[in-house]
């Protein structure tokens, strides 16, 4: 019973990150994107409560970046479990599958909470998104620094700076009226 338990477990992954059509395939035959989906679904198998992710879109053609992430925020939602991604160019549709976000300043926290308060949280304090721009790549060009001159230096680093001080006084100020 317990080995058909987990072959089924297997079958439900390979479906749900699309790799039934290789399931007789040697591992070094996948292409990358099918590769590290085939990792991400070893990982599930112990079925963990949370995941942790650096870039796992890394050099993936954009098509496989939207699978990857599309597959794994279903199987997230559906087993209500969770995932920490570390994107570090995150494209306007991965964006859209987001719930939460977090942008850091050299470990200082410039944002955070839902993708769905972003915009109106930058656009108060503000900082408005232009429109036509990805929302997540606009925030997180803020939290870089542009070492193009010393002057551009100190003004990007005084920026995040004062994005991250906002942020924390807004939490502060959330955390007293909480009730």
């Amino acid at each position: 019973l317990h080995d058909l338990l987990i072959s089924f477990q297997i079958l439900s992954l390979m479906e749900h990150f699309d790799l039934l059509p290789f399931g007789h395939e040697k591992i070094g035959s996948l292409s990358e994107s099918a590769k590290r989906r085939l990792i991400i679904c070893t990982y599930l198998l112990s079925d963990p409560l949370i995941l942790l992710f650096d870039d796992p879109t890394k050099d993936l053609d954009a098509l496989s970046n939207y699978q990857l992430i599309y597959s794994l925020n279903c199987y997230m939602k559906r087993c209500h479990r969770i995932a920490l991604i570390s994107l570090r160019c995150p494209r306007s549709d991965i964006y859209q599958l987001m719930s939460r976000i977090t942008i850091l300043f050299y470990g200082e926290v410039m944002y955070s909470g839902q993708t769905k308060y972003m915009l109106s949280y930058f656009r108060q304090i503000g900082f408005p998104c232009p429109s036509n721009e990805n929302p997540a790549v606009y925030y997180l060009s803020l939290a870089t620094i542009d070492r193009e001159t010393s002057q551009r230096y100190r003004e990007s680093q005084d920026q995040a700076i004062k994005l991250v001080n906002l942020f924390m006084v807004s939490s502060e100020r959330d955390f007293r009226n909480c009730p």
